[in-house]
Order: C-alpha cells, then sequence, then structure tokens
C-alpha cells in the first residue's frame, strides 16, 4: 500500500528470479476494504507478511496487518499473519531491507515469536 509498492514489486521480482516462492499484493483502496478479493488471493498461502508504515497505538501493530488479520479470522485454513512496522520518520526502506522483512516473516512464521509485530529500521 502507499509510496513503497514499487521498491516491495522490485524486490519481490528479484527474489522470485533467485528462486524465492514469493508474492505481493497491493491494497489500492482502504475503505471499504477487499475483504473478498484478499480472501480470493491469499487462498493456499502460508504466510502473509505485512509491511505498515503506522503503528495503532494500543492495538497489536500496524493498521493493515490488524485489518488483514481480522479480514482472514473467519477463514477455516488461514495463513500466518506477520507484521512490521516500517518507515517511521520518513525513513527509507531499501529492496535489501525488504527481502530482509521477508526473511525475517518466514523465519517468524516457522518458528513463532513473542511479539505481536517487530518494528523494522528504528534502534531499541
Amino acid at each position: 500500500m502507499g509510496s513503497f509498492s514499487e521498491t516491495a514489486m522490485t524486490t519481490v521480482d528479484t527474489m522470485r528470479e533467485n528462486g524465492k516462492n514469493v508474492g505481493l499484493f497491493r491494497i489500492r483502496l482502504w475503505r471499504p476494504f477487499p475483504y473478498q478479493e484478499l480472501r480470493e488471493i491469499v487462498k493456499g498461502v502460508k504466510n502473509v507478511i505485512v509491511l505498515d508504515r503506522a503503528i495503532s497505538f494500543g492495538g497489536p501493530g500496524g493498521p493493515v496487518a490488524s485489518e488483514i488479520k481480522s479480514a482472514l479470522y473467519p477463514l477455516e485454513k488461514r495463513p500466518k499473519v506477520v507484521g512490521f512496522v516500517g518507515g517511521l520518520g520518513g525513513r527509507d526502506i531499501s529492496p535489501s531491507d525488504f527481502e530482509a522483512i521477508v526473511n525475517r516473516g518466514i523465519e517468524i512464521a516457522k518458528s513463532g515469536s513473542d511479539r505481536e509485530f517487530e518494528i523494522y529500521g528504528v534502534r531499541e
């Protein structure tokens, strides 16, 4: 969603050329949220990695990840949703950053995490 989409598409194309089984979907309209379209797109997908550019204070991470989790909740077979928040304070996210986020997301999906989401690119 938004300005990171082009960089994400470039990264996904490169990762696919290198044999990674990854894809990308972009949300172009926030409301009405495309629940049915999203459910169709992720059929058979094991993991969904979401990068938000904002934190929903008091909530479980970013608003897009929360909305996607909500959209997929009714599905009997639903993918694991792994949320990241990045690009805070106007920070850029490069193709190598996207690749690192995808790889970390896959790792979290396999082994789990004690966090609801991870913040990328900000020192803790």
